[in-house]
């Protein structure tokens, strides 16, 4: 598990590159379980696997920089129901397993690769 990963009372709602101007590397399984998190906005180009896998609150996502997409990455995401990836061409293994609200994929580019 990563620095928050399990802490289901974390209240942090929102997770944004505007908040986080400095950010620039989340570890494997970093918000794992945090299942208060509804909105996610980063403009990071890499990215780990299970970052937010079991954030069962998380609603949507939005990754503009991300040209890939790591295994089980967001897996069993419950409540995704929107997702833009614009320049993604990799989607990994499990990445979105179990996500059945998914309704929405923004994709701009043509994935080449899907596990």
């Amino acid at each position: 598990m990563g620095c928050f990963g399990g802490c289901s009372s974390l209240n942090w709602e929102t997770i944004s590159s505007d908040d986080l101007p400095n950010l620039t590397y989340l570890g494997s399984g970093a918000f794992m379980g945090c299942t208060k998190i509804k909105h996610v906005t980063l403009n990071l180009s890499s990215l780990n696997k299970e970052t937010f896998y079991g954030c069962s609150g998380l609603q949507d996502l939005s990754l503009p920089n991300a040209t890939s997409i790591p295994n089980g990455f967001c897996a069993n995401c419950t409540s995704l129901t929107t997702l833009s990836i614009p320049q993604c061409t990799y989607i990994g293994v499990y990445a979105f397993a179990n996500c059945g609200s998914l309704t929405t994929i923004n994709n701009s580019t043509h994935l080449d690769e899907l596990y």
